[in-house]
């Protein structure tokens, strides 16, 4: 994964907020989070380059982390909450182009006033 900058603006007109996070592109249909969380302590930000409609995306063994949904045009489409506390697996089907992944509570804004990113800098 790589490092980028990503700029997030809220619905309310509030400042711009910038984050350090891991970036990954893929082209990839089908995720599994737990070794990509596992592989960094910053949040992570996923964008899926393949043309499917979908991609799975599998949460086994995720507990307390958000994952906020952007379209195509990197604005905000929807948040889940991944807390898996029983046994078998957990995953979801996402229609995200792009999605931004931290534990819950590592940010004061509100995930829902979130309006879209933009990548200020992309590095390796």
């Amino acid at each position: 994964m790589k490092k980028a900058l990503i700029d997030l603006s809220f619905k309310n007109g509030g400042a711009t907020l910038q984050i350090h996070c891991s970036y990954n592109g893929t082209k990839a249909h089908s995720i599994h989070l737990q070794h990509l969380i596992e592989a960094t302590e910053l949040p992570i930000l996923l964008t899926f380059e393949h043309q499917h409609q979908q991609t799975m995306i599998d949460g086994t063994g995720i507990h307390n982390y958000l994952m906020v949904s952007f379209d195509q045009t990197n604005d905000l489409i929807g948040v889940s909450y991944f807390n898996q506390m029983g046994t078998g697996t957990f995953r979801v089907l996402s229609q995200a182009k792009s999605v931004l992944i931290f534990p819950r509570g590592q940010f004061k804004f509100n995930v829902v006033e979130m309006a879209a990113f933009k990548i200020h800098s992309n590095g390796k």
